[in-house]
């Protein structure tokens, strides 16, 4: 079932990019490590496609990562996706509305990539095992952009306008 949902969701992922023309001249190539490569994209329709957007962004730029790859685990099939995320300042307050503050759920190590760095040394501060990223403000509730599988994670606000979600499989 699981591996089912990641081969749609990269294949959504990959025909809606490849669809929509003017998006894809803004998507990148990013060059992590040969473990996590995948495409960084700043398309919003195909983001949409993965995560849920009740609100629209004004623009996005995420990132999918192979969780399976970096167990070391041939049989798992995780996945999970980090998107930075700008709203109007009545989208962004629609969303802030309702999420709650949350336990802190640090940001895994795994998910930083080069991409967010600027961010990452903004907000967050790495612990002292150098596994996770852990944010200097309060962390709230994701459930808002949960799409099935995608149905852990945390949102972290980052700027004036720009919210910061982690979303993963179950693990």
């Amino acid at each position: 079932m699981k591996i089912t949902n990641l081969t749609l969701a990269t294949i959504c992922l990959i025909c809606i990019t490849s669809c929509n023309p003017d998006k894809t001249e803004k998507s990148t190539a990013a060059k992590e490590s040969a473990s996590t490569t995948s495409v960084v994209s700043d398309a919003i329709y195909p983001l949409g496609q993965v995560i849920h957007l009740p609100i629209q962004p004004e623009s996005v730029k995420f990132q999918t990562i192979n969780l399976a790859k970096i167990s070391g685990d041939p049989n798992a099939e995780e996945f999970g996706i980090v998107a930075l995320m700008r709203f109007s300042d009545a989208n962004l307050k629609a969303f802030l509305d309702q999420a709650a503050v949350i336990e802190a759920k640090n940001l895994p190590e795994k998910f930083a990539f080069s991409w967010l760095k600027p961010t990452l040394d903004a907000n967050f501060k790495p612990d002292a095992a150098g596994s996770f990223y852990e944010f200097k403000k309060p962390v709230l509730n994701a459930e808002y952009f949960y799409r099935s599988p995608l149905i852990q994670g945390a949102a972290y606000q980052v700027s004036a306008n720009e919210i910061l979600v982690y979303l993963h499989t179950q693990q």
